[in-house]
């Protein structure tokens, strides 16, 4: 997928390029459109993210943010333009909706983490794998503001710093 979408009704849309970039004036029509849908229930469209949370294999995955929590779908294979399964939850956070994501190795060991901003409780929750390979809350810190979050070697010393704020404060 070139790029990606998340509906208020509950669905990630994708939209396939299939080699011809978006902005080349010579493209014919719009992308491929595909639809995936959430399960029942899955309210508001908060943040998607779009990439590979892993190195197991080049296939595409995507997070999106509800009001109901991050859910994940796995594994997008070209060929069948399908994932490997239907969208699973990776967590909820007890309704307080989902601001801001990053999805970034925070620790250098090889996997991602998911670091989520929730505006309204004033914090950041940092979810990493477990050895079942599994997301779980590693650390949930409070800050002034959760509404942007941003991740990037600030430092120089080749790990991420987040990079947070909103309407009065950045951190």
């Amino acid at each position: 997928p070139d790029m990606a979408a998340l509906t208020q009704s509950g669905s990630v849309v994708l939209y396939l390029t299939d080699g011809v970039s978006l902005l080349d004036r010579s493209r014919k029509g719009l992308p491929e459109r595909l639809a995936f849908e959430l399960p029942d229930g899955t309210t508001g469209a908060n943040q998607i993210w779009l990439g590979q949370l892993d190195d197991t294999n080049q296939a595409p995955d995507v997070l999106a943010a509800t009001d109901s929590g991050i859910f994940m779908l796995r594994d997008f294979n070209p060929e069948t333009r399908e994932f490997a399964a239907s969208a699973t939850k990776v967590v909820d956070i007890g309704g307080d909706p989902i601001s801001s994501l990053v999805v970034t190795d925070l620790d250098g060991r090889g996997s991602k983490e998911i670091v989520i901003g929730c505006d309204v409780q004033a914090c950041i929750i940092i979810l990493a794998l477990n050895e079942a390979g599994v997301f779980q809350r590693e650390l949930t810190l409070d800050v002034p503001s959760a509404s942007l979050l941003r991740a990037h070697d600030l430092d120089g010393d080749d790990f991420p710093d987040l990079i947070g704020g909103g309407a009065n404060a950045f951190w």
